[in-house]
């Protein structure tokens, strides 16, 4: 995935572009102000991605369990669908 970086007046004049760019491929855009970097720009459906992801690792319980899961497939106490469902 591609970062660019664009000043506050390079994404003035060329905003629209940007915007048609981004519903097409998933990149990113650093926008600078006075040359240090200031914002970001993405894709709806990234931000989206990122958001729902934060809810995941933001969430102490589904975390832990994820870890317990983990440690149990390591630790061989998993039974596939099969053998719990007897199919």
């Amino acid at each position: 995935m591609a970062t660019e970086l664009f000043s506050v007046s390079e994404l003035r004049a060329n905003l629209l572009k940007l915007i048609k760019k981004l519903r097409k491929v998933p990149e990113r855009y650093i926008i600078t102000w006075n040359g240090k970097p200031s914002a970001v720009m993405l894709s709806y459906e990234e931000f989206k991605s990122i958001s729902a992801t934060l809810d995941v690792i933001l969430d102490k319980e589904l975390v832990k369990g994820i870890d317990d899961g983990l440690k149990d497939k390591k630790a061989g106490r998993i039974k596939s669908f099969e053998e719990i469902f007897e199919e």
